[in-house]
């Protein structure tokens, strides 16, 4: 397995699964949770679930990858909205899975000047044991849970 060097490693912690609450080590991220009414759950207002949580960080991700590979190309990035959405659901077969995609929108880097390049990078990104949907942006995979 590859390993690498540590920059920066965030920890949490939930209690009571789905219709509980979830909490960064430092504080800085705090939700209650609740699972929706299209799951069979209690849908509370106010409340997030996981799949909220895992697209904001997907998000953020995707756009600071933008703007490396664009700042790479002599490119402005820094306006670009990135937006996640990581689904839910049962499979044909049997169990559940989730799915996940990205696409961003940027003014101040228009679409014909940076798709080139961005289809380049996403081919030569470094090796990873991480599902392609996962290193980019462009591509939506399901993973079986």
């Amino acid at each position: 397995m590859d390993t690498i060097k540590p920059l920066f490693t965030a920890t949490a912690t939930a209690s009571g699964g789905r219709n509980g609450h979830t909490e960064s080590d430092d504080g800085m991220v705090k939700a209650d949770l609740s699972v929706p009414k299209a799951m069979g759950g209690p849908g509370k207002p106010g409340t997030a679930t996981p799949e909220h949580l895992f697209a904001a960080g997907y998000a953020a991700c995707f756009g600071g990858a933008l703007d490396y590979v664009a700042k790479q190309h002599k490119k402005d990035a820094a306006s670009a909205r990135v937006t996640c959405a990581v689904t839910i659901g049962p499979r044909d077969g049997e169990g559940s899975a989730w799915q996940s995609g990205c696409g961003s929108r940027t003014g101040a880097c228009p679409r014909p000047s940076w798709r080139p390049w961005r289809r380049r990078r996403t081919r030569r990104s470094a090796p990873t044991r991480t599902p392609r949907a996962a290193t980019s942006p462009w591509n939506s995979r399901s993973w079986a849970a």
